[in-house]
């Protein structure tokens, strides 16, 4: 894979998507001159990192050296027809994270599905993400918290149905961007159950998709960009911003999804710490439409995560 082909400037050009009433940048916002490259892991050494929190009865990760990459070099995650396969997440606090305290980050990688895949009827995680928090607080900034009782946020990538009148396989699906941050609009279903575990599981993040069908059999570049609020005093910016964008291999932007307006964090200490990786299906007996309608591998290489180069600031290096 040509990585250099990926990235772009940030002169604001646009093109219009086909059919959407909108409009796709044909270069990120934010300026790649002013990143550097802090974590690159090798597929193997991904694959095989303690950090992966597995719990499944099956083997839910691999390595495979006969994938169709370049180098047949990749990490694979698996999901297997009909049965419910529980959380996949690597989560990493980076040293030069905690040195740095960055407000910025870009994280990407790039996925190929197999012709063979089977989407499920709904919607699934995808090992893509970044977050952070409060560096001095246990963590609290996904789903099963409250905006309110956050010391963290999330942001990842998921998967989403584009075709959602469908009732019969196989499913369309496109990527979606989804957000933890303090001032979402998540719904509580049940505000007063006496289970406050039971509350907050109706707490949802905030999504935003893409118009873009996964063409199976095609490899596509995932740049994920995130920055987080700023301060007036001690009182938090509504600022911060998140962008996905999915590309071609010859590095032209297909799609963009992103939102401003965020607040990601309520103390100027909070920053970001690192990657996060989640695969999910999701699905059990009580849910048996996100269970996979196939044995489906999706393969992943080409993990980079960047930062803002020293003496580089946000002013600069984001054109909206």
């Amino acid at each position: 894979m040509i990585r250099s082909a990926f990235l772009f400037a940030a002169a604001l050009s646009f093109l219009p998507t086909l059919g959407s009433g909108e409009i796709v940048p044909t270069e990120t916002y934010l300026n790649d001159k002013c990143l550097v490259s802090v974590w690159a892991p090798d597929s193997d050494t991904l694959a095989h990192d303690l950090k992966w929190k597995q719990k499944s009865s099956f083997d839910r990760l691999g390595y495979k050296d006969n994938a169709p990459t370049a180098d047949g070099d990749a990490l694979v995650t698996i999901a297997r027809k009909g049965l419910p396969g529980s959380l996949l997440r690597h989560k990493d606090k980076l040293k030069i994270a905690k040195e740095r305290a960055p407000v910025v980050a870009r994280i990407e990688t790039s996925i190929f599905v197999p012709d063979d895949s089977g989407f499920n009827y709904s919607n699934a995680k995808m090992p893509l993400g970044i977050w952070g928090g409060d560096p001095g607080a246990n963590f609290c900034g996904a789903g099963l918290c409250p905006p309110d009782e956050q010391t963290g946020f999330t942001v990842r990538l998921t998967r989403t149905r584009l075709d959602r009148d469908d009732r019969k396989p196989p499913f369309t699906h496109g990527l979606r961007i989804y957000s933890y941050h303090l001032n979402r609009g998540g719904t509580v279903k049940n505000p007063t159950a006496e289970d406050n575990k039971a509350r907050k599981r109706t707490l949802k993040g905030d999504g935003t998709p893409m118009k873009t069908p996964l063409e199976p059999g095609v490899w596509y570049r995932v740049i994920m960009d995130v920055g987080l609020n700023s301060f007036t005093g001690d009182k938090p910016n509504a600022d911060g911003w998140m962008d996905a964008y999915l590309l071609d291999d010859q590095g032209s932007i297909l799609d963009h999804a992103g939102k401003t307006g965020l607040i990601y964090r309520r103390a100027p200490d909070w920053h970001i710490f690192g990657p996060v990786l989640t695969d999910l299906w999701g699905g059990d007996e009580t849910r048996p439409q996100n269970l996979p309608l196939a044995d489906t591998v999706i393969y992943y290489e080409d993990y980079e995560m960047f930062l803002l180069a020293p003496g580089k600031t946000l002013e600069t290096c984001l054109s909206r």
